[in-house]
């Protein structure tokens, strides 16, 4: 992942802000944020980072995808984002690397989704809704004939759980990512929106072990170990 129009828009060199209370994500930063996002004569540097990154990287077997851009146009940002992303398809492509490329679609942005659908060799997407939404998400896009993986899913207090997520990315030969494993410094526990203060939500955000290495529900992490040992993953 190169670029990122998540979170706090202003990142900075030099030791990063601490713990902000129960705070989703408190510590997320943008890259290149903002101010360097919507300013084409900052593009220098970027066309030097990324070049220089898939040049350096383009043929080591450690990196499977070079996933651009995370969820450009969010922080409403919208399409301002649209002439960076370009751009940063154009670099990747000029530095040749051997991995594909992609960006995810993750919100009804009609000319960002256009880009990233024609651009990507594989497609990949956020999807935190229900299991009729996935289902319906990976329907649409497996049309486009290439690979799929799901790179964000699973928000509990959306409707979005392993169970029966897994399954449905199982049947339809999709990949899926979650990016959450133990309650920590990130504090996903909390959902999107959580104001300092608050206690912990009885069900939680995301993650899958507590602090102690305990399971948060047992009865989900069973559930992932038998599918996986089906799969002969485990």
């Amino acid at each position: 992942m190169l670029f990122d129009d998540c979170w706090g828009t202003s990142p900075k060199l030099g030791k990063q802000k601490g713990r902000a209370g129960e705070v989703h994500n408190h510590g997320w930063v943008q890259s290149p944020g903002n101010a360097v996002t919507n300013n084409t004569s900052a593009w220098d540097r970027l066309e030097e980072y990324v070049k220089g990154l898939l040049k350096t990287f383009g043929k080591d077997e450690r990196v499977l995808i070079w996933d651009l851009y995370n969820e450009p146009g969010n922080t409403g940002q919208r399409g301002k984002s649209l002439p960076l992303l370009e751009k940063t398809f154009e670099w990747a492509n000029e530095a040749a690397p051997l991995q594909p490329l992609t960006v995810g679609v993750w919100a009804d942005f009609k000319a960002l989704n256009s880009l990233q659908l024609n651009a990507s060799d594989i497609i990949t997407f956020h999807n935190y809704q229900n299991p009729a939404s996935l289902l319906e998400w990976i329907k649409d896009l497996e049309g486009l004939g290439r690979p799929l993986i799901c790179t964000e899913y699973m928000a509990r207090g959306h409707g979005s759980f392993f169970k029966p997520s897994l399954e449905i990315f199982k049947k339809n030969k999709v990949g899926c990512l979650n990016w959450g494993l133990v309650d920590g410094k990130t504090q996903t526990k909390f959902p999107w929106g959580t104001l300092p203060g608050s206690p912990e939500p009885a069900l939680w955000h995301h993650e899958i072990f507590r602090k102690n290495g305990q399971p948060y529900d047992r009865e989900e992490t069973s559930y992932i170990k038998k599918l996986m040992k089906k799969n002969k993953i485990f």
